[in-house]
C-alpha cells in the first residue's frame, strides 16, 4: 500500500509542475554564451524570393552599346542580301522566335520557354516517354523481353516442443532454406504473352533420425502453380486482340486499366512525332516570313531616311537663302518668311531623325530574328532591290496549292488519322475479354542440384528434370466482362466525337486558308496599284516643287506654297516606298499563304548523318530484303499504310515496276505551249543612274544624299541577232551541267515529311541518336525566291533570282525628259528570264489620239539575271 501511495504522489507532483510550466508560457529566460559577437542569421519573415545556384556559370556576352540617336559613330556597313539573312537565321536558329512577340508582355521564351519552338522540339518529342507524349521507341519498349531473377536463402531455428518425426521435445530443429525464381517474357504485336519460367526451392532439415523425408536436403519445384521449367501461352480472343489493335493501342495490358486510353502504340507515336515535325516546319515557315518582312521593313527605312534627307537638306538651303534676304534686305526676305522656313526646317529635322532611329529599330528586330549580337561593330544594309515586275498568278492553281501545301492541314490531318485509328482500337474494347491460356512443366528433384549419377533414383536434380519425366499442362479459356461495358463505351463514344469535331475543323481550316490565300491575292494588286498610282504622284510632285521653285526665284508665288511642295515631295516619295515595299511584303505573304515559301526559298527538310555502324547494318538489310521472296501477295499489313513517300516507292520499284510508275508520273504527252506575243514588246535601254547612296553612312545626316535617278524610258526593238544571242544563252544554260547546291543545315531530329520530296529514305536500324537537318540548298542557276508562275499565268513561267537595281526604285531625274510619262496598264510580259516593258494605247483626253505610254515600274537591265 505504500509503494502504491508513494507512487501515486509523484505521480501527482509530476502532473502539477507540468500545469505550472504551462501557465508560465509567457515568460523567457536570457541566454548567455561565452564571448561577444554580433548577431547574425536573424530572420523576422518567412517567405523570401531566392535564386538558383548555377552548376554551369554563364558568361555574360559582351557586346557594343546598341545604336543610338545621339551616338556619331562611324560603323561599317555590312551589305546584306535577303539570302545571306534567311542563311544566317537558319544557322543560328536554337530556338524559332516571331516578330510580334518582341518587347510583348506575353513573350512565350520569356514566359514559358519550354512552350517556346526551338530545334530540340522534334528530339524531344522523338524520346518521349510519358502518357500521351510517347516516343516510337518508348512504344516499342511494351514488346521488349522482360527478364527477372531472384535469389533468396534463410535460416529457421527453433525448439520442437513436442516429439515430431525425427526430434524429441527440447531438440533444436534447424531448417535452411533457398529459393530461386526466375521468368523471361515476351509480348508479341499480335497481342500474345509468351514466358517460359525457371524455378527451385531448396530445403535441409538437421533431422538425424530420418524421419518422414526422403533426403535430409533436397531441391524441388515450389508448386503446382510455380513449375521448375514452365512454358505458358495467353492469346486474348476478343477484346485486345490482334496485330492491329496493339500497334495503336499497344498491349492490352497497359490499356484496361482505364488511364492510358486507346493512344499508347506505335502507330500513335509515330504520327505524334510526324506532328511535332509538323509543327517545327510551321515555326521555322514563320520565321522566314518574319525574316523577310524585317529585311523589306529595314530597306523601307533606309528608303525612307534618304527621303527625309534630303527634304530636310532641302528646307536647308530654302532656310538659308530667305535668311541671307532677311540680312540684305532684299525682295521675299521678310521676318515671317524667315521664321516659316526655320520652322519648315526643324520639322522636316525631326522627321528626318525619327527615321533614322526607324533604321536602328528595324535593324535591331532583324538582329534578333536573325541571331546577331545587338551590336557586333557594323551596321546592316540592304541591297537586294524590291520586285518591280506584276504578279498576276493563277486563283484556282494558288487554291489548289495551299490546300496541298499548307503544314496546318497536314497537321490537322495527321491528327484525324490518329483519332480514326483510335476509333478502331477502341471498337476493339466493346467486347468482353476472353483469352486462351495454356502452359506446359517439367518438375525435377533431387538431393543435389548438380552431380553425376552414382546409382541412386533421385541424387542430382537437373538430371531429373531433364529426363522429363514428371510433366504436367493445363489448357483452357479466362472470360471477363463487365456488365453494360460502359467505360468502353463511353470511351467509344467520347472518340467519334472527337473524330467529328477533327473532320469538321478540317473543313473550317480549308475555309480559313481559302479566305486568307483571297486576302493575300487582293493585296496583290493592291500594292500593285498603290505604287503606280505613287510613282505618278511622286512624279507630279517633283513637277510641283519644280515649278513652285521657279516662280518662287521669279517673285511671283509666296514662300509658303514652295514650302508645302517640298514637303509634298517628301511625302510622295515616301509613299511610293512604302507602297513597293508593301508589294514584295504581299508576295511573300502570298507564298506563306500558298504554303510555298519554305519549298520557294529552296528550304527543305533533309536527314542528318547516322553512326557508320547504322550504314553497314542497313546494307545488310537491304541485301536481305533483295533476295528474298516477293511476299507482298501473301501479306496483309495491319493497320493499312498511313503515310506515302513519293521517293521511297521509287526508291523500293525496280525494273519494269519503277519505268511503269516513271510513266504514269511523267507521261510523253506534253501541252503546247503559248504563242508567243505577236509583236514583239520593245527592249528597255539602260540607263546610268544611282541609288540613295549606299556608301553614306546613316549617321551622316549633314550634306544631302546621292544624285537623282532617271526614270522609266522606253527602249528600241530588239534586234533579231539580240533574240538569236538571248536564245543560245537560254540553249547554254540549259544545256550546262548544274553545280553543286550550297546547302545551310538546321539540325532537327527525325524529319518525315510524306510530302518532302527532298527526304532520304530512313535506314534499315535507326539508332536513337540520329539526326536530321533542315537544309537549304540554291542552285546557281535557279538561286530564287519567287515561286513559279503557272503557265496559264499571264507572265509565264520564270525564275526568280537576285535582282539587280531596278529603275524605278530610284529618283526620277529632275530634268522630266519625254519617256518619264506618266504611266498605267496591266501585268508587265516576262520573256528569256527579264522583264520587259509593253507599251499600250490610250485615249488622249483631249484630241482624242493614241498616246504610247511605258508599263508601270522599269525593267530590270538586259544583262541582269532573274
Amino acid at each position: 500500500m505504500r509503494r502504491t501511495s508513494l507512487g501515486d504522489a509523484v505521480r501527482g507532483l509530476l502532473a502539477l509542475a507540468v500545469l505550472l510550466a504551462g501557465c508560465r508560457g509567457g515568460e523567457t529566460t536570457t541566454l548567455k554564451y561565452l564571448g561577444e559577437r554580433d548577431l547574425q542569421h536573424y530572420r523576422d519573415v518567412v517567405l523570401q524570393q531566392d535564386f538558383p545556384v548555377e552548376s554551369e556559370p554563364r558568361q555574360i556576352p559582351e557586346t557594343k552599346p546598341p545604336h543610338r540617336l545621339r551616338d556619331r559613330s562611324r560603323d561599317e556597313v555590312w551589305d546584306m542580301t535577303l539570302e545571306e539573312a534567311i542563311r544566317i537565321c537558319l544557322e543560328n536558329a536554337t530556338f524559332l522566335r516571331t516578330r510580334n512577340a518582341f518587347l510583348s508582355p506575353a513573350n512565350t521564351l520569356l514566359l514559358r520557354p519550354d512552350n517556346a519552338p526551338s530545334v530540340y522540339d522534334p528530339a524531344i518529342q522523338s524520346t518521349g516517354f510519358l502518357f500521351n507524349q510517347r516516343s516510337v521507341e518508348a512504344a516499342l519498349s511494351d514488346f521488349d523481353a522482360q527478364v527477372s531473377a531472384s535469389m533468396t536463402w534463410g535460416r529457421d531455428e527453433r525448439v520442437s516442443e513436442s516429439r515430431n518425426v525425427g526430434f524429441f521435445p527440447g531438440d533444436a530443429r534447424i531448417e535452411e532454406t533457398g529459393r530461386f525464381r526466375s521468368q523471361i517474357q515476351k509480348t508479341f504485336a499480335h497481342s500474345g504473352i509468351f514466358s517460359i519460367q525457371h524455378n527451385w526451392d531448396y530445403s535441409g532439415l538437421n533431422n538425424q533420425f530420418g524421419g518422414n523425408r526422403l533426403f535430409p536436403s533436397h531441391f524441388t519445384s515450389p508448386g503446382p502453380n510455380t513449375p521448375t521449367l514452365g512454358f505458358t501461352y495467353r492469346q486474348p480472343l476478343l477484346a485486345g486482340a490482334g496485330t492491329e489493335f496493339t500497334r495503336i493501342a499497344g498491349p492490352r495490358g497497359n490499356v484496361l486499366n482505364g488511364v492510358s486510353g486507346v493512344a499508347q502504340g506505335v502507330m500513335i507515336a509515330r504520327i505524334n512525332e510526324d506532328i511535332s515535325l509538323t509543327d517545327f516546319r510551321i515555326a521555322v515557315r514563320n520565321l522566314v516570313k518574319d525574316v523577310e518582312d524585317a529585311y523589306w521593313d529595314l530597306y523601307l527605312a533606309y528608303r525612307t531616311y534618304d527621303s527625309e534627307v534630303m527634304a530636310r537638306n532641302s528646307a536647308l538651303r530654302t532656310w538659308r537663302e530667305v535668311r541671307a534676304k532677311l540680312e540684305t534686305g532684299s525682295e521675299g526676305g521678310g521676318s515671317a518668311d524667315e521664321a516659316q522656313a526655320r520652322d519648315n526646317y526643324y520639322e522636316l529635322r525631326a522627321r528626318a531623325e525619327d527615321a533614322l532611329h526607324n533604321i536602328y529599330f528595324t535593324e535591331l528586330q532583324l538582329r534578333r530574328l536573325i541571331g546577331l549580337p545587338v551590336n557586333d561593330g557594323k551596321i546592316i544594309r540592304p541591297v537586294d532591290e524590291p520586285v518591280a515586275a506584276a504578279f498576276e498568278p493563277d486563283w484556282r492553281v494558288a487554291l489548289v496549292e495551299a490546300l496541298t501545301y499548307r503544314d496546318e492541314l497536314t497537321r490537322q490531318k495527321w491528327a484525324i488519322k490518329s483519332f480514326e485509328l483510335q476509333q478502331k482500337a477502341a471498337k476493339n474494347l466493346v467486347r468482353p475479354q476472353l483469352d486462351f491460356v495454356s502452359s506446359y512443366y517439367i518438375n525435377g528433384f533431387g538431393d543435389v542440384l548438380l552431380g553425376p549419377s552414382n546409382g541412386q533414383r533421385f541424387h542430382s536434380a537437373y538430371q531429373t528434370l531433364l529426363n522429363g519425366s514428371y510433366t504436367g499442362w493445363t489448357l483452357g479459356f479466362q472470360f471477363a466482362m463487365p456488365l453494360g461495358l460502359r467505360a468502353a463505351n463511353t470511351q467509344l463514344r467520347n472518340i467519334e466525337l472527337r473524330l467529328a469535331k477533327a473532320r469538321a475543323a478540317l473543313t473550317e481550316q480549308e475555309r480559313e486558308i481559302a479566305l486568307e490565300l483571297a486576302f493575300a491575292y487582293q493585296n496583290l494588286s493592291r500594292y500593285y496599284q498603290l505604287a503606280q498610282t505613287n510613282f505618278n504622284r511622286r512624279r507630279a510632285a517633283e513637277r510641283r516643287m519644280q515649278a513652285f521653285e521657279a516662280e518662287y526665284k521669279a517673285g511671283r508665288t509666296t514662300l509658303d506654297l514652295y514650302l508645302r511642295s517640298q514637303i509634298s515631295l517628301a511625302q510622295a516619295e515616301i509613299a511610293y516606298y512604302n507602297a513597293i515595299t508593301n508589294y514584295n511584303k504581299a508576295l511573300n505573304e502570298f507564298r506563306f499563304r500558298k504554303g510555298t515559301l519554305l519549298r520557294d526559298n529552296n528550304i527543305h527538310l533533309e536527314e542528318g548523318l547516322w553512326d557508320p555502324e547504322a550504314y553497314i547494318f542497313a546494307l545488310r538489310r537491304a541485301w536481305a530484303r533483295t533476295y528474298a521472296f516477293d511476299a507482298e501477295s501473301q501479306m496483309d499489313t495491319k493497320p493499312e499504310e498511313i503515310a506515302v513517300c513519293p521517293v521511297c516507292r521509287q526508291l523500293f520499284l525496280s525494273g519494269e515496276a519503277l519505268q511503269e510508275h516513271l510513266d504514269e508520273q511523267h507521261p510523253e504527252s506534253i501541252g503546247e505551249p503559248h504563242a508567243p506575243p505577236a509583236e514583239t514588246p520593245p527592249e528597255p535601254s539602260e540607263q546610268d543612274v544611282s541609288g540613295m547612296g549606299r556608301d553614306a553612312n546613316p549617321a551622316e545626316t549633314s550634306e544631302p544624299s546621292g544624285g537623282n535617278a532617271a526614270g522609266p524610258q522606253a527602249g528600241a526593238e530588239p534586234s533579231d541577232a539580240a533574240d538569236a544571242a538571248e536564245a543560245a544563252e537560254a540553249a547554254e544554260a540549259a544545256e550546262s551541267p548544274a553545280e553543286e547546291p550550297r546547302r545551310t543545315k538546321l539540325v532537327v531530329d527525325r524529319p518525315r515529311d510524306p510530302k518532302d520530296p527532298f527526304v532520304p529514305p530512313l535506314p534499315a536500324a535507326m539508332p536513337s541518336g540520329a539526326k536530321h537537318a533542315l537544309t537549304r540548298s540554291r542552285s546557281a542557276r535557279s538561286d530564287g525566291f519567287l515561286p513559279p508562275v503557272p503557265a496559264s499565268s499571264p507572265v509565264g513561267g520564270r525564275s526568280r533570282g537576285r535582282l539587280a537595281e531596278p529603275d524605278g526604285l530610284r529618283r526620277p531625274s529632275a530634268s522630266g525628259s519625254e519617256n518619264s510619262a506618266d504611266v498605267t496598264g496591266g501585268p508587265d510580259a516576262v520573256r528569256a528570264s527579264r522583264t520587259v516593258v509593253r507599251t499600250q494605247h490610250v485615249q488622249g483626253p483631249s484630241d482624242g489620239g493614241a498616246v504610247e505610254e511605258p508599263r508601270f515600274l522599269p525593267p530590270v537591265p538586259v544583262g541582269s539575271r532573274r
